[in-house]
């Protein structure tokens, strides 16, 4: 149990980026990154179960003797659970000293870019996998957007990133 949390606790550190700039046409922006959050590692489990199901079938096609079958398995595996992964590792959410940005999905993707003033609310929440692991949900709800929220599920560093909104929000008021 311990790794596991020592793991989760060195990619959620691995994921903040306080202090870096932003880079807008190569050129530094004035808006500076705060604290960014991606998916915690426990997000890519079902995605090695599918793969390894994936394996077992295959490897049934090449004991039957049926090559064709295995090598088949193997392809469609290996495209479907890389997309799954690439989708898993493109969402995140960001705060920077003006702006929430994020953005969920590789296929389907919902975006977020919402300035500081436009933010009414930013909570977080996690169940008892949270806890055990260390992720969180954060929600963000923005004034006029006709869905009023926009929630980033299984996320690393998301106190950190309500702490910075706090000072950031105190800061500006």
């Amino acid at each position: 149990m311990n790794v596991l949390l020592t793991l989760g606790g060195f990619i959620s550190y691995c994921a903040k980026i306080i202090g870096g700039y932003i880079y807008v046409n190569g050129q530094i922006s004035a808006e500076k990154n705060l604290v960014t959050c991606r998916k915690h590692w426990s997000s890519y489990i079902p995605v090695g179960i599918v793969e390894a199901m994936f394996f077992l079938i295959m490897i049934a096609g090449f004991a039957s003797g049926d090559i064709g079958v295995g090598l088949g398995v193997f392809a469609v595996s290996t495209i479907v659970c890389g997309i799954w992964a690439a989708s898993i590792n493109s969402s995140y959410i960001s705060l920077s000293t003006t702006s929430i940005t994020g953005k969920v999905g590789l296929v389907k993707t919902v975006k977020l870019v919402a300035p500081i003033s436009k933010i009414q609310n930013l909570s977080i929440s996690n169940g008892l996998g949270g806890k055990i692991f260390g992720y969180h949900s954060v929600t963000v709800a923005t004034a006029g957007t006709s869905k009023n929220e926009i929630v980033f599920k299984g996320v690393t560093n998301a106190e950190l990133l309500q702490k910075a909104y706090i000072a950031l929000e105190n800061r500006v008021k």
